[in-house]
């Protein structure tokens, strides 16, 4: 699932669906270039990154685009500060000397800095590189794993599904296969369900998030993280209320396994 301000959408005549990244040369291409951008970025400052990634967004691409698969990949990266010792008790130990030594002026600011670091064995240039070195912008990028431009695509599309129905009143769905798992999760993430058996096998029903009596993150997260078994299955259709809080309407999405099964990434 994206943050709901990534999500992109179009709203035509009562209905909404999601903007799904095409596969074609040229999204491909894109992707391929900002996973480039996160592997080249190993052992680097997050901030580094973060300005690369920036030149894309201003390279006349969907900015939205751009930042929902960035935030795909920044979570398969592991960050963490540089430097042998931990930034917050190295920012405690200079913060007791300065106190102690009543610090206003930069030499004595140096001062503090040359005394903690000859205490913990280390150069004040060290000491200035661990101080602040756990800040966002400042962390190192240390691991980072990769994945495919299409497999990249596809995980997209499936994000922006499930940030829709974040904001779902009701949602209803039928499946060819794959029930146990299907069921397995509906119950795991305590969700709340009625179910129908037709001649084309279970249509099931889920209360939303935005519903009267579970307007919570965590139920409308939990909608969506069964999405992935759903699309898991051999067929598979959804339709679902959509609130859209700023427009003060509800709008129909609905979607079908047969139209999504190559641009959207399976369990």
């Amino acid at each position: 699932m994206l943050p709901s301000n990534l999500l992109r959408a179009k709203i035509s005549r009562g209905t909404i669906s999601p903007l799904y990244a095409s596969l074609d040369f040229d999204t491909m291409a894109l992707a391929e270039r900002i996973s480039g951008i996160f592997r080249d970025a190993t052992g680097k400052r997050r901030g580094e990154l973060m300005d690369k990634l920036r030149e894309v967004e201003n390279g006349g691409n969907d900015f939205k685009l751009v930042r929902g698969l960035s935030t795909l990949l920044e979570r398969r990266c592991t960050f963490e500060p540089e430097g042998a010792f931990n930034p917050k008790e190295a920012r405690m130990a200079v913060f007791e000397e300065a106190s102690r030594s009543r610090t206003s002026s930069l030499e004595e600011r140096n001062g503090v800095i040359q005394t903690v670091s000859t205490k913990l064995g280390i150069s004040p240039e060290a000491m200035e590189r661990t101080l602040f070195s756990d800040l966002e912008d400042e962390v190192i990028l240390r691991e980072f794993m990769p994945l495919d431009a299409e497999r990249l695509l596809k995980q997209y599309n499936l994000s922006v599904t499930q940030t829709l129905l974040f904001k779902s009143l009701r949602v209803e769905f039928t499946a060819s296969g794959n029930w146990k798992n299907i069921f397995r999760d509906v119950k795991r993430f305590g969700l709340i369900y009625s179910v129908e058996r037709g001649n084309d096998g279970f249509r099931v029903s889920l209360d939303g998030p935005l519903s009267l009596f579970k307007m919570t993150e965590r139920y409308g997260t939990s909608i969506a993280k069964i999405l992935p078994q759903i699309v898991a299955s051999d067929s598979w259709s959804i339709r679902a209320e959509i609130l859209a809080r700023s427009r003060g309407r509800v709008y129909t999405f609905e979607a079908d396994g047969r139209e999504l099964k190559s641009i959207i990434l399976s369990a």
